[in-house]
Order: structure tokens, then C-alpha cells, then sequence
């Protein structure tokens, strides 16, 4: 975690962010906000056990964006009104990315033990959603 400005911290993703990972932000102030929780499992583990941020928030609801979020039960989830939807069973994300066909059983097995296995995927409840031009002071 390295600091990148007065309490925001920069944290570098496993294997230099590439899927399924990516970089995360940390803004530490009054109100703790973690941005795109899918860095590195164990300092998340860290952040929550030390009191982790108040809010989660996703850039968008892809799971290289997401895949820590669990670590941060007691955190408000806030994401873009057009993600929401994204959030629900791990069936209903997979038809947004059309890896629903019933032809594909085969894929479609190999994705949902990916997501659920190697990305963590969970159903969240949506706390707030926001819309472009949202700004977190």
C-alpha cells in the first residue's frame, strides 16, 4: 500500500493487476472508502480487521472488480445505478455476459465454479447507487 496523496493509498493488485485482479484505492479520512476491493485478499482481510472503510465502492460490477467486497460485511456497497442489477445470483450475472446458452452446459459450469471459486462471487445488497458525474468528498 503505497500513499499517493493526503489519505488516499494506492494498493497494487497480485500479478500487476492483470484478471482476475486489479488495483485498488484507499481513501482514509472521517469516512473510510475502499474503491474496487480485488487487490490482494490478505491486506483486505487486514483493512477489515482493523476497522476497515465504511463503504465499498465498485466501479463497475464485474467480478475482477468485486472479488473481495465479502471481506468488508459491515461496509455500505455503493455502485453505479446501471450496475445494480449486477449484484443479484451468480445465474443472472452470468446471462448478462450471455453465458447462459443451454448448449453451452460445459461453459457454462466451468464460469460459475470460476466466479464462485476464483472471484469469490456473492449476491450484495446494494446500499446506494449513484449516477455519472457522482462525486464522493
Amino acid at each position: 500500500m503505497r500513499q499517493i496523496a493526503d489519505h488516499i493509498y494506492y494498493i497494487e493488485a497480485e500479478y500487476r493487476g492483470r484478471y482476475p485482479y486489479c488495483h485498488s484505492l484507499l481513501v482514509k479520512d472521517n469516512v473510510s472508502v475502499i474503491i474496487d476491493p480485488a487487490c490482494r485478499e490478505d491486506l483486505m482481510r487486514e483493512l477489515a480487521a482493523n476497522s476497515g472503510p465504511n463503504i465499498i465502492l465498485n466501479t463497475h460490477y464485474h467480478e475482477d472488480h468485486r472479488t473481495y467486497n465479502y471481506c468488508f460485511d459491515g461496509a455500505a456497497l455503493y455502485v453505479h445505478e446501471l450496475d445494480a442489477r449486477g449484484y443479484g445470483s451468480v445465474d443472472d450475472f452470468m446471462g448478462d455476459f450471455s453465458v447462459a446458452n443451454p448448449a453451452a452446459a460445459g461453459l457454462q459450469n466451468f464460469w460459475r465454479d470460476f466466479l464462485l471459486d476464483n472471484c469469490k462471487y456473492r449476491p450484495y445488497r446494494v446500499s446506494k447507487t449513484f449516477s455519472d458525474g457522482f462525486e464522493l468528498d
